[in-house]
This record gives C-alpha cells, sequence and structure tokens, in this order.
C-alpha cells in the first residue's frame, strides 16, 4: 500500500488507540514517511492482526461455523486499495480457503488472514465490489456486493491559513457518493504526537464539521504543538479495527453484518480523504 501519508502509516484501525491504511494499506505510524504501496503486503503478514492491542479482534461467532473479520479499503491521499480478511472457524486460523474480492484471488498471509493490495487490487470508488469466500472444501460460504464510497475531498476552511492558536477547526468536505457516514480524524505528524487520539462521527446529512481545542492537546489540556493532518474517512456500513491504524475510530461502530448459514462476522468498508492540515503555534 503506497501511502504518502504521514510518517508512512500503514491503515491499521483501532477502536481508540491510534488506527493502524489505512488498513493495511495506507499509513502506518511504524513506518514513517512509507511511500510505497508495495511494501505493505509483506508488513500485513506481520502487523495485521485484527485486534487493537494484541488480540482483541472481533469474534462473531456462529457457534462451529467460520467467522470473518473484513475490511475493503481506498486511500485517497495515495490511490491505493486494500482488501484484508481474517478467517477463523471455532477460533482457529482457516488456510486453503479461496477469498475473491472483483475474481481477484486473495494472498494468504498467517494467522488465517488474506489480504491484496495494487497492483492485484484495484477498488472502483463509487461502485460496489464483490467479495467470494470459499471454504477450503469449495464450498460458497459468502457471495456479496459491498458499495465503495466515492472519492472525496476535505478542507480547513478556518483559520483560513491553517494556523491554529485557540477554539474551534472548521472543515468541509465534499459528500461521497454510497457512503453511509463519516469520521473526522486528527492524526499528530511527528512534531505533535505527544497529543492525544482523537476522532469523532461527523453529523448525518452535513459536509462541515468542527474539530474542538482537545484534538490539539494531550490528555491533561496540555496544548502540544505542531501539525495535525485532518482526514475524513467515509464508510458505509461499518468500519473495523485492526492493529496499528494510524488513526482512532470512534466507539460504537456496528458490528456483525454478516450474518450466513455458515459465515457470520463483520465486514468494513471504506474510503479516506486525502488530508489537510493544521499547524498549531500555540506555546
Amino acid at each position: 500500500m503506497t501511502l504518502e501519508v504521514k510518517g508512512n502509516h500503514l491503515f491499521l484501525l483501532s477502536g481508540t488507540p491510534r488506527l493502524m491504511l489505512l488498513l493495511v494499506v495506507p499509513i502506518f505510524r511504524n513506518m514513517k514517511k512509507l511511500n510505497a504501496i508495495g511494501a505493505i503486503l509483506p508488513a500485513l503478514v506481520v502487523v495485521l492482526l485484527f485486534a487493537s492491542c494484541g488480540d482483541d479482534r472481533p469474534t462473531d461467532s456462529n457457534g462451529d461455523g467460520y467467522t470473518v473479520s473484513g475490511l475493503l479499503f481506498y486511500n485517497c491521499q495515495t490511490g491505493s486499495s486494500l482488501a484484508y480478511f481474517q478467517l477463523l472457524k471455532e477460533g482457529s486460523a482457516v488456510t486453503g480457503a479461496s477469498i475473491k474480492v472483483n475474481d481477484r484471488v486473495l494472498l494468504y498471509q498467517s494467522n488465517g488472514v488474506y489480504a491484496a493490495e495494487n497492483p492485484l487490487l484495484n477498488l472502483v470508488t463509487g461502485d460496489t465490489a464483490t467479495v467470494e469466500i470459499l471454504d477450503p472444501d469449495g464450498n460458497t460460504l459468502l457471495d456479496e456486493r459491498y458499495p465503495v464510497p466515492d472519492t472525496f475531498s476535505v478542507e480547513v476552511v478556518s483559520p483560513a491559513n491553517r494556523l491554529y492558536t485557540s477554539g474551534f477547526v472548521l472543515v468541509d468536505f465534499t459528500p461521497s457518493a454510497l457512503s453511509g457516514g463519516y469520521i473526522v480524524t486528527v492524526d499528530p505528524a511527528d512534531t505533535a504526537e505527544a497529543a492525544a487520539p482523537f476522532a469523532q462521527y461527523v453529523t448525518s446529512g452535513v459536509t462541515s464539521t468542527q474539530i474542538g481545542p482537545e484534538a490539539f492537546q494531550e490528555s491533561d489540556g496540555t496544548e502540544v504543538p505542531g501539525q495535525y493532518d485532518i482526514y475524513i474517512l467515509a464508510y458505509n456500513g461499518t468500519f473495523i479495527s485492526i492493529q496499528s491504524a494510524f488513526f482512532p475510530l470512534p466507539s460504537q461502530l456496528p458490528t456483525g453484518n454478516v450474518d450466513e448459514e455458515n459465515l457470520t462476522g463483520t465486514i468494513g468498508v471504506g474510503t479516506l480523504s486525502k488530508k489537510d492540515y493544521v499547524l498549531n503555534t500555540k506555546l
């Protein structure tokens, strides 16, 4: 996953801690200034384990059936696509399954994880992606289409000079077709990494949002000078958290949207905007 995105983050999402691509694809905080999506797949094998810390990944289960945790992700910042799925049966990793996105076969990584990115995978934003999951015996567990939110952009409109001193930051963004909701997130650059993680839902039906001063402070309210990159995530249905995402997710995202005869779990779909930024100059 190629990402110009700051600090070479890959995108890994975590419930509250700093997210993980932009999920496997764009933006790993532990891969500063990463610019080559091609370097991401190997990293996925090591870091992409659904969980925010260790092994607390979603485990929707249907008894002795299969469980899936999956993500389709497109990063406008880098123009990169990512598909990441973990398939378990009775809590154990499943090998030998076949998982396809738009007829592109995802490569098996480890621990039940199947993944693909550019150039093997190219999601079409503003359209649907077909996900097909077959068990090791060739039986169909899932054959479903998922809308991928269209590309869009975000802009800091106040302060217009992007020099933040106090109060609220006002952000406008263009609508994303096929989006079911938005999340604004603030990702501190290297100079402001002491700031507390920040992410919040955007009110439905609007194309602007305010970011409060807590986004530019430590958890105790201490100001943290430096650059803060601002993104908005358009998601459809839900989004999931996987280890090491570069920005946090707010709580209470829906889960359990997969409920087939022999497969349950959660599949999230999202498109991340290009970033804008503010520079906190308050000392």
